[in-house]
């Protein structure tokens, strides 16, 4: 299994052939999919987390596909995409403007 941890400390085991970009999930109620979602979906909650043992950086949630398997069991993929160049350069700017109006 592999673990991702999100920011604010909760943490969810996916399968061991998961990347950060698309992260497989066997359950077996579909209750344990929206609070995987609702992780997702926080406000930067991704960004400073760990998967696998690697810190997240400059990655956005894009959405989950959820189908029935065979045996009943619900298989649910979460993807993720790498920040584009525009979204790093107004997140630097988001950044940089939060220091600037604290320091005045």
């Amino acid at each position: 299994m592999k673990t991702l941890k999100f920011k604010d400390g909760v943490s969810f085991d996916f399968r061991d052939t998961s990347t950060i970009n698309t992260l497989v999930f066997d359950a077996t109620a579909f209750s344990a999919l929206d609070a995987i979602k609702t992780e997702f979906e926080k406000a930067d909650n991704l960004i400073g987390g760990v998967f696998d043992g690697e810190n997240i950086s400059q990655i956005v949630y894009t959405g989950a596909q959820v189908e029935l398997a065979a045996d009943g069991t619900i298989v649910a993929r979460f993807t993720t995409r790498d920040y584009t160049n525009e979204e790093i350069v107004n997140q630097r700017l988001s950044d940089l403007e939060d220091t600037v109006a604290e320091l005045i």
